[in-house]
This record gives C-alpha cells, sequence and structure tokens, in this order.
C-alpha cells in the first residue's frame, strides 16, 4: 500500500487522475446522511448522473465504517467524460462536505479499490504492491508519497 503524504496542487491532481483512467474502471463519492450538504454538492450528482451505475445506503466505504449513522454511496463509470468533471475541484481532498460529496475513491475492473480517501481527514491511499512506489511516482511526476511500513 502507498499512503498519500501530502497534496499538492500543481498538477499533481490531475496527473493522479489520469494515471486513475488507466486503471480503474469506477469511482464513488459519498453523501453522509449526518452531514448537510450545500446546492453545489446537489449539482454534483446531477452532472455525474449519465455515469451512475449504482448507489447504495451503507455504514461503509473503502476506509471508513460508520457506527449509528449511514450514507449514500454512488458509484460511476470512469470514462475520459466523468473524469473530465472529477478535475474540476483541483485537488483530491477538497472532495469534502458541504460543498461537496466526500471521499473519492477509484476501483478496478476486479472491483477492488485501488485508490481510497477520506477527505476531512486529509487521508489517501493507493492499493498497489511493495516496490511500485517508483512506477506511481513517474506516472504522477511531483506525487508526495511513501509506501506503507
Amino acid at each position: 500500500m502507498i499512503h498519500i503524504v501530502r497534496e499538492r496542487r500543481a498538477g499533481v491532481y490531475r496527473a493522479l487522475l489520469a494515471h486513475a483512467l488507466s486503471r480503474a474502471t469506477h469511482f464513488s463519492l459519498v453523501w453522509r446522511e449526518q452531514l448537510s450538504f450545500q446546492h453545489s454538492a446537489d449539482l454534483v450528482a446531477a452532472s455525474l448522473k449519465p455515469f451512475l451505475t449504482d448507489e447504495s445506503v451503507t455504514d461503509e466505504w473503502p476506509g471508513t465504517k460508520l457506527f449509528g449513522s449511514s450514507a449514500l454511496v454512488r458509484r460511476y463509470t470512469l470514462s475520459p467524460s466523468s473524469l473530465a468533471f472529477l478535475q474540476q475541484p483541483g485537488r483530491l481532498f477538497a472532495w469534502r462536505a458541504p460543498s461537496l460529496p466526500e471521499d473519492l475513491a477509484f476501483y478496478l475492473p476486479s472491483g477492488s479499490c485501488w485508490l481510497g480517501s477520506i477527505s476531512h481527514e486529509r487521508d489517501a491511499w493507493i492499493n498497489e504492491p511493495t516496490g511500485a512506489l517508483p512506477a506511481l511516482l513517474h506516472a504522477v511526476p511531483g506525487l508526495s508519497a511513501r509506501e506503507a511500513s
């Protein structure tokens, strides 16, 4: 596993998204029921509706397990068109309430999580085997990451 240590804005997020497009087939965003969202979060749902493949009310998603509450997790097809929309916030940890849904995650064709995030904690990771960090850093120049010990 690779942990994203620090988020740098200048182009790194776009490079990370481009790399995700080469690896993943789907992504998800989370609307936690105990939070109030602004109209901008509703616009996200409306804009991504053509790419929606599944939605479920659950108490867990990559990196998170809620106790006593739940969330709406929406899963979308990853494509160049949906990716263009994901670029708009400009950084990974911008996906947070109340203005946006939270916890952007990407999934491999197998359905397993490739990249997970907990936006409000500024925590993100990439599920890659040990030794994959140099290739990732080559694919995503400027990414501040380290292999989990």
